[in-house]
């Protein structure tokens, strides 16, 4: 059985220059095997160049030495990946072959692995850039909805007190004869209040309720509020 009859597709080159040629014409191969002695330069020679080409192409050497360092060399200057010695059998070639190009197909699930697994990480990065930029905007919404809040708050309270005060001095001037005496009771009011302990919001609400107590007063006819006598 041969590699044609396997399914393999093959192209064959009767020089090294017509092998280069052959590869720059189409980059894609999977395997390249090639014999050390050829017309034109040596198989070595050969594998450096086709190594630029056809960077992921797994390279088999087809020697007849046994010298170890020629050996070293072609695997360092053509980064050869199997050396196969002459004379060799063609069932062990052929095992040899279909060895490397399972490896060379484990490579380049590998190689498309590794490329999935960047895209997906840069996917989820730019997915990350995205929720931490709504994060950001979500937080400054909230931080200007706070701030817009507590200026509500404040402006309300003003106007609060100030209705409060107004309504103070409506009571006291209905009846001048207690005048500063919703101020005395709001502040008797408000040391009992601390006394026991209560809560800010609570004794606040005390303190207006001292002041506010006698509002009821300005209901009452002004000739019944300043009556020297007793009520009949």
């Amino acid at each position: 059985m041969t590699l044609a009859d396997q399914g393999y597709d093959l192209h064959t080159a009767g020089s090294a220059e017509e092998g280069l040629k052959i590869l720059k014409e189409s980059p894609n191969f999977s395997l390249i095997i090639s014999d050390q002695i050829m017309p034109g330069m040596l198989g070595v020679q050969f594998f450096a160049q086709a190594r630029k080409i056809c960077p992921n192409a797994m390279r088999v050497l087809l020697t007849g030495y046994t010298d170890m360092d020629a050996i070293i060399e072609a695997i360092n200057s053509g980064g050869i990946h199997l050396y196969i010695t002459k004379p060799w059998r063609r069932d062990e070639l052929i095992y040899s072959i279909n060895q490397i190009l399972s490896r060379a197909e484990l490579l380049i699930e590998n190689q498309q692995l590794n490329e999935l697994v960047k895209k997906q990480n840069a996917a989820l990065l730019e997915l990350n850039k995205n929720l931490e930029e709504k994060v950001r905007l979500k937080t400054l919404n909230l931080e200007q909805s706070a701030r817009e809040l507590k200026t509500s708050y404040e402006r309300i309270q003003l106007i609060l007190e100030g209705a409060e005060l107004a309504m103070s001095k409506i009571v006291e001037s209905r009846d001048p004869y207690t005048a500063g005496h919703e101020q005395q009771v709001a502040k008797i009011a408000c040391t009992i209040a601390r006394s026991m302990s209560l809560p800010n919001v609570q004794i606040e609400a005390i303190r207006i309720a001292g002041s506010l107590h006698d509002i009821g007063k300005i209901a009452v006819p002004s000739e019944i509020l300043t009556k020297p006598g007793r009520l009949n």
